[in-house]
């Protein structure tokens, strides 16, 4: 599973933004927004609904995820 939160004080919308970890990518779909102090979440069974053979595979332990947005800018990336 995958949280995004918006800490800031406007709704962000990341429709068309990427979630990737050099190894697959997954494009939240159009029309997604996150409110100020909310949350959007996806999980394993959306980012990589074949299991290993596209999407993100995240591994427990020395892996990372970059969240791009529509521009290909990187917003955040989390390491493990």
């Amino acid at each position: 599973m995958i949280k995004l939160k918006n800490t800031g004080t406007t709704t962000v919308d990341i429709s068309g933004w990427k979630l990737t970890d050099e190894e697959g990518t997954y494009i939240i779909p159009s029309g997604t927004t996150i409110t100020p102090g909310g949350y959007w979440t996806v999980y394993g069974s959306t980012y990589n609904p074949t299991r290993y053979t596209r999407g993100l595979y995240l591994a427990n332990t020395h892996d990372s995820v970059t969240l791009l947005d529509q521009n290909g800018n990187v917003i955040d990336q989390y390491s493990w």
